[in-house]
């Protein structure tokens, strides 16, 4: 989300920069110079979102300590298990890549790089704020095409209160009738 107070884009949420390659200016006609030519636009350094969601993949590991052993020490090493099984997730799952270096001859070595990609935490909050968020909408329109639902039943019983059986259905029947609506709207 870009910041329409900033001071660098000025809410645009990119910059652009120059590129530095030579340019040929000796035929005044056929050396017409685009912007595209002479620069590339990068997301704005200070307030745009510098992570794509689509992206970001969130590795977890959950377990149960027992709570009647007491001591830092017995916390500590509960943490550098959990560190150890997520290292071990993130090498199955092909997170950590790997480059191997020449053979060395006269050691009988070679160098062996290992590389991850990390997001930071402000960034992964920013992707579960836009998913709570997501989320909150998506229950908004169900709620308002329920109560659509209830009020086109109630006008055809206009004397008669809605059964909770009724009600329950109409509920039920919104999610997909919501989802279809959204879906449509992505298409266009």
């Amino acid at each position: 989300m870009t910041n329409r107070n900033c001071e660098i884009c000025r809410g645009a949420g990119k910059i652009r920069l120059p590129v530095h390659k030579p340019m040929n200016f000796t035929d005044p006609i056929s050396s017409k110079v685009s912007i595209d030519d002479i620069s590339r636009e990068y997301p704005c350094p200070e307030c745009s979102d510098q992570v794509l969601q689509n992206q970001v993949s969130l590795v977890e590991y959950h377990s149960s300590v027992v709570s009647y052993i007491k001591g830092s020490d017995f916390v500590d090493y509960a943490k550098k298990n959990a560190a150890h099984i997520l290292a071990y997730k993130l090498l199955e799952d092909g997170f950590i890549t790997f480059v191997r270096g020449p053979d060395n001859l006269d050691d009988f070595t070679f160098e062996l790089r290992a590389t991850i990609g990390v997001v930071l935490p402000k960034h992964v909050a920013a992707i579960e704020e836009k998913v709570t968020q997501h989320q909150e909408e998506l229950a908004e329109e169900v709620v308002e095409e329920a109560i659509h639902q209830i009020d086109l039943w109630r006008s055809a019983f206009a004397d008669e209160t809605i059964r909770k059986s009724d009600a329950i259905n109409f509920v039920k029947s919104s999610i997909p009738i919501v989802l279809r609506k959204r879906a449509a709207r992505r298409v266009v």
